[in-house]
This record gives C-alpha cells, sequence and structure tokens, in this order.
C-alpha cells in the first residue's frame, strides 16, 4: 500500500512518506526522554534533507523536542525560514575572542598555529 502510494503521488509521496518516517523515529526516540536535534550548517543541506528538516519543524511542536539548527544569513532558504519559530541572529566572534578559543581548546598550540586556525 505505501510504495503503491508513493509511485500514485510520485516524488511528493516519496518526500512526505520520507518526512513521516522520520517523524516516526523521532516519536519513538521521546518515548524515552526528551531530545535536542542539532543541525549544524543548515545551508550546506541537500534539498531533499532541508525538505525533511522543514518537514519536522513544522510538526514536532507536539513533542519534546528542541530543534536547533544553525546557517549562515547570506545562504538561508527563505522558504524554509517561517517553519523555524525562533530565529537568534548572532555575530562572528572577534579575532581577539577566536584566539582565546582556540588557545583554551589547544592550549599546546604557538601563536602562529592559532592565527592560521582564525584566519582559516
Amino acid at each position: 500500500m505505501t510504495v503503491t502510494l508513493a509511485i500514485y503521488l510520485g516524488l511528493m509521496g516519496v518526500h512526505l512518506f520520507t518526512g513521516l518516517a522520520a517523524f516516526g523515529l523521532l516519536e519513538q526516540a521521546v518515548a524515552e526522554s526528551p531530545l535536542v536535534v542539532l543541525i549544524e550548517d543548515l545551508h550546506w543541506l541537500d534539498r531533499s534533507t532541508a525538505e525533511i528538516v522543514t518537514f519536522l519543524a513544522a510538526r514536532m511542536g507536539v513533542m519534546p523536542v528542541l530543534l536547533v539548527a544553525t546557517t549562515r544569513t547570506d545562504r538561508i532558504y527563505p522558504d524554509h525560514e517561517p517553519h523555524f519559530k525562533h530565529h537568534v541572529p548572532l555575530t562572528p566572534l572577534s579575532e581577539k575572542d577566536a584566539l582565546s578559543l582556540v588557545a583554551l581548546h589547544a592550549p599546546a598550540s604557538t601563536m602562529p598555529q592559532r592565527h592560521r586556525l582564525v584566519e582559516y
């Protein structure tokens, strides 16, 4: 029945069933405990994956799930944005703060190494 309906609905049906399957997995996971889903660099997702993420974002308000997604503002998906209820714009770290962060997590690194990492 599922395969027949997906063929009947075409590509839209495939996306719908994929989204419902992902939703079902989330439902199973949150039955045990609340869940945090982190998607970093949303702007790099392929279109199909981005559609599944927005499908979930539009429907997961009924579950104990926190969806956190990061994206660059110059590459945001404007047609997906309404599905994400809260937006927190962040500015880049200053060079000084970035160097401090690198020093904290890589204390053995030299200043030239830290500068190369921050400039990258």
